[in-house]
């Protein structure tokens, strides 16, 4: 299949997938290389005006619960586009033998080898998708329409700080990490699981897709943010496995990131939130409650 692009918009932010969609052939700009007239093609398919997209055409003012087959192919399709950043962490660089200097016994080894090879443990992202820099470059060069100003936040530092902060308490509670420090109140059992979670805080605004933002949404199994078209990113989470946290901040009644984590098997909660800043406890216990959830479906 070659990608052809009828105008200059494929050398954007996307140019890497259609160049990989359209591989081994080159993107065809037509711009530089218009097809002679009366070109036929014997096969061609055509993008619609996003009105009838796989993204709206339930409509975004109700829920739609169903799961997409097609839908969760598109997903799996761009995720085997892109090995080099989609591998599982413990595939990508699996633990080396450890041979111990003679006399050196590891105390979690069997008494009787002399090596401990360690199980490592599968680390998943949580990223967090700011819109902060986006706003500002923009308010820099024109005011921002009522539908952009109304989701403006006045605290996302102090909401990032606490998202992190749940994280690694998450990942303190861990059985594996008992063995060298005490980190859970006693009397509270730890948690029996490899998995742990790193927190990325991403701006799209900021970074190439490639690799800069796929090396962090390739790895994500929670996707938290503002509502907002950087919620589409769900699309490059492993279907089934991952947790969407949208904040709705004085945008009620929307269902677009509702119905797309749906489609494609992931668990879906709503911050619904006026005034001029986020509820940071109740984004803590929504996220809290996703990682627990990812740890029931992630091995």
């Amino acid at each position: 299949m070659q990608v052809v692009a009828a105008d200059r918009w494929g050398q954007g932010h996307f140019f890497e997938v259609l160049r990989r969609l359209s591989w081994p052939f080159p993107v065809l700009f037509m711009e530089d290389r218009p097809w002679p007239n009366n070109t036929c093609l014997r096969t061609m398919i055509n993008n619609k005006h996003p009105g009838s997209s796989l993204f709206s055409y339930t409509g975004v003012g109700r829920r739609n619960d169903c799961k997409g087959p097609l839908f969760q192919a598109f997903t799996r399709w761009l995720r085997d586009l892109f090995p080099d950043v989609m591998s599982d962490s413990r595939k990508a660089a699996p633990c080396l033998n450890v041979t111990l200097p003679p006399g050196v016994r590891d105390p979690l080894a069997p008494r009787d080898q002399g090596r401990f090879i360690p199980k490592r443990p599968l680390v998943r992202n949580v990223v967090w998708m700011s819109r902060r820099d986006f706003e500002a470059m923009h308010l820099a060069e024109h005011p921002l329409s009522s539908w952009q100003s109304q989701r403006i936040i006045d605290n996302e530092p102090d909401l990032v700080a606490a998202l992190h902060k749940a994280v690694l308490e998450w990942n303190a509670r861990a059985c594996f990490r008992q063995h060298s420090r005490k980190t859970i109140p006693a009397g509270e059992t730890c948690r029996d699981s490899l998995l742990a979670f790193e927190f990325k805080d991403l701006e799209p605004f900021d970074a190439p897709l490639f690799p800069d933002q796929l090396s962090a949404l390739g790895q994500a199994s929670v996707l938290v943010g503002l509502h907002g078209a950087a919620l589409a990113n769900t699309y490059w989470m492993e279907p089934g496995k991952g947790a969407v946290i949208e904040i709705l901040h004085n945008v009620p009644g929307q269902y677009h990131y509702d119905n797309m984590a749906r489609w494609l098997g992931h668990t879906y909660q709503a911050v619904s939130c006026g005034g001029s800043s986020v509820k940071i406890e109740q984004a803590v216990a929504a996220l809290k409650a996703a990682m627990d959830d990812v740890a029931t479906r992630v091995k």
